[in-house]
């Protein structure tokens, strides 16, 4: 779909930032102690989205893939979304994970670069 947004993001980043929170929470805890979290510090919570750096259509993903394996993307037929009950867009801004230094970079930080990734990851186990 045309009009149906993403923001791709790769499970080896997703666990690179999930192992960096769990470190900062740990070093953290060492530094003040074994307290118990307050009712204030419980309602302070922080809400990281979790995203890919390209906010990118479904349809641009499909030609992604067809490109890395040589298919014609004329073959793709471009639509859009009608259904109401499936969200237009759900990219995610992950700056302020970013902006924490939790998983670093996006490596790759492309679309193609990401769709090389993850089939010449898969492709080697075979």
């Amino acid at each position: 779909f045309t009009n149906e947004y993403r923001t791709v993001v790769s499970v080896q980043h997703v666990l690179r930032v999930v192992d960096d929170i769990i470190l900062a929470q740990c070093c953290a805890g060492d530094q003040q102690g074994t307290q118990q979290q307050t009712e204030e510090q419980a309602q302070t919570q922080t809400v990281f989205n979790m995203g890919g750096p390209v906010r990118v259509n479904r349809w641009e993903m499909a030609k992604a893939v067809f490109d890395h394996f040589g298919y014609d993307p004329e073959l793709l037929i471009e639509a859009e979304q009608t259904s109401p009950n499936s969200p237009l867009d759900i990219s995610m801004d992950s700056s302020l994970l970013k902006q924490c230094h939790f998983g670093g970079d996006h490596q790759p930080e492309t679309l193609p670069g990401m769709v090389q990734y993850v089939f010449s990851s898969t492709e080697h186990k075979k």
